[in-house]
């Protein structure tokens, strides 16, 4: 058997957003592939024929991330292009392109567009589309504007091009970017007038949409100044021009609606007994308000945890008067042991822990190529699923004030328990690794114990003062699971830190972090390493630029080489007696081979 290699990811592809013909004979989906010559990915979309059972691709943009069925024979798929005018003038808007294309004949032809970055588009009914698109409470729209207003806003924002005003929080959105005064809007699209007009109110953000013929469900977050997290469940009636609140925007953050009959179908966390993180509540809704259908004690839609990102999730879906949705439910995975490939009984091996993000994930048995490749480079892998994990119901997965608390006694009993069933594992010889979430418990375990010879710490939390404040979730999230703030508690914030304890440390740690990470900021990264360094423990920092939260499973070919190298680089050389010549030292060679293939 071939061993798994440092650079097999950029092999794999991933399809993503399955959507049925009418008529149920044609299935499309989105396949992703690594760019290599363009250090990067490409989006494009694929035809099924049930029948047949055939597929062939069908863009070819690079770029074609989903369809949207109009009959049974044709689809729509967008594309952006530049406002050439206004790019000569130096500033870069798009236009979101719509192509109708009919996947029988292969004719292709551009449907319509808009002048906007459009999130989402819907089909009503004949001529019809509901769409989201991007505005500005702060700035107009520069392809809506002509003549002396648009020289008037030209002149403006050359003037203001040095510097970037904030008024709001969140300050910036993971992956996005700073996002000032920005909302998700709701437009209703008249393809034969060519015209398109705001459903929503300027101040809202639309989350959740639902269509069908004459009548949009929706959510959104109404605010300024600060994004709430609860929001409003809402419906739109096309033929009357009006909109119904269903459910005010005080309640429930709301994870899915979808319509049932002439009532609708909602999922709403009422986060009462276990905060941001609890399990949804089914409710159906009409004008007389909502019905409780009972609390879900699991996870709607939980996931495996992969490194192989699928590029989109999942989601539910209603069909007629059945909701559909995938999760962990019912499977009882606790904890899990890879062998190192050539395993010989008998053989002492080193041995690799790792934590999974969230917390509330899981893993399971799926393909995670990070650990299928340290066992390829002969360590033993143990993870689990603490308490804290999804995929056993409500109080399993509560962590509220008890971070780095009971998860850290499973981990720890859990790694005491494979090291005495598996005596091949060298005990002095074991590791430790963990991202987001994983990060943050890495980060508590060698404040906390002595026990691994080595740790790495990827997007991590280390100092929830500071990420209450930074974090584009923290300013309701840290209050939420550490029950604190700066102004009341503050001690719970910094006794639920895992740089408080950084003069206990004298594990050696690799840190990779992304400047560009909004979620668990560089500065946790930065801080945790330059406390150790002033301890006088060895570590390193692997700051990777442009790069965000997502790094591990979406980053550039080319950092997502670096960063495996860097770690098993790591691991090696402070886990093997043999280390041999040093992976890490050899990665931008791989990288440029990878490059040419």
């Amino acid at each position: 058997m071939k061993k798994l290699a440092l650079t097999d990811f950029a092999k794999y592809r991933y399809p993503s957003a399955l959507e049925l013909s009418p008529d149920s004979r044609y299935l499309t989906f989105a396949l992703k592939d690594v760019d290599r010559e363009g250090d990067g990915y490409r989006w494009n979309l694929w035809l099924y024929d049930l029948e047949r059972r055939e597929s062939r691709q069908i863009t070819q943009g690079d770029d074609q991330r989903k369809a949207v069925w109009e009959d049974n024979t044709h689809i729509l798929y967008k594309t952006t292009e530049p406002d050439e005018a206004l790019r000569a003038r130096g500033f870069e808007e798009e236009w979101t392109v719509y192509h109708r294309l009919n996947v029988c004949t292969g004719e292709d032809r551009e449907a319509f567009r808009l002048p906007m970055s459009v999130s989402g588009l819907w089909k009503m009914d004949e001529g019809r589309y509901v769409f989201t698109g991007e505005t500005h409470l702060d700035r107009p729209n520069l392809l809506e504007l002509t003549g002396e207003a648009l020289e008037k806003e030209l002149v403006r924002r050359q003037q203001t091009r040095g510097y970037k005003v904030l008024t709001e929080l969140p300050l910036c959105e993971n992956g996005v970017g700073m996002f000032n005064q920005t909302r998700n809007t709701l437009f209703l699209y008249l393809e034969a007038a060519g015209e398109y007009r705001r459903i929503t109110p300027e101040d809202y953000d639309v989350n959740h949409v639902n269509v069908r013929p004459g009548q949009v469900l929706f959510t959104a977050f109404p605010f300024r100044d600060v994004k709430p997290v609860t929001e409003g469940m809402y419906r739109w009636d096309a033929e009357r021009n009006e909109t119904e609140t269903l459910i005010t925007p005080d309640k429930y953050s709301i994870d899915y609606v979808g319509h049932l009959g002439r009532k609708a179908l909602c999922l709403g966390l009422v986060m009462r007994d276990y905060g941001v993180y609890e399990h949804p509540t089914f409710f159906v809704v009409d004008e007389n308000g909502e019905e409780n259908l009972g609390r879900y004690d699991r996870r709607v839609n939980s996931e495996v945890v992969t490194d192989c990102f699928s590029g989109s999730v999942t989601g539910q879906r209603m069909v007629g008067e059945t909701l559909y949705f995938l999760n962990t439910d019912g499977v009882d995975i606790d904890g899990f042991v890879m062998k190192p490939v050539g395993y010989e009984p008998g053989k002492r091996y080193p041995g690799i822990l790792h934590i999974h993000g969230g917390p509330k994930m899981v893993f399971g048995p799926g393909f995670h190529h990070e650990m299928q490749l340290w066992a390829a480079s002969g360590f033993f892998v143990c993870y689990c699923n603490p308490r804290g994990s999804c995929g056993k119901g409500n109080a399993f997965a509560d962590l509220q004030g008890k971070y780095g608390e009971v998860d850290f006694r499973d981990l720890m009993e859990f790694t005491d328990e494979v090291l005495r069933r598996y005596p091949e594992i060298d005990a002095d010889r074991m590791g430790v690794a963990g991202g987001s979430y994983g990060g943050f418990m890495t980060n508590w375990v060698i404040g906390h114990t002595d026990r691994f010879r080595c740790a790495v710490s990827q997007r991590s939390i280390a100092n929830y003062v500071g990420d209450y404040l930074l974090s584009d979730i923290g300013y309701y999230y840290v209050p939420d699971q550490q029950l604190g703030t700066i102004g009341e508690h503050p001690e719970r914030l910094w006794k639920a830190s895992p740089l408080t304890y950084a003069d206990r440390v004298k594990t050696p740690t690799l840190f990779i972090h992304a400047d560009k990470d909004y979620r668990c900021t560089l500065v946790n990264g930065l801080e945790m390493f330059a406390a150790l360094k002033l301890h006088g423990v060895e570590s390193k920092l692997c700051m990777f630029y442009g790069e965000n939260h997502g790094l591990s499973r979406e980053g550039k070919p080319s950092n997502r080489i670096s960063r495996l190298s860097e770690i098993l680089h790591w691991m090696e050389e402070h886990l093997k007696e043999d280390k041999g010549e040093p992976t890490g030292g050899f990665w931008q060679s791989v990288c440029r081979s990878i490059c040419r293939a």
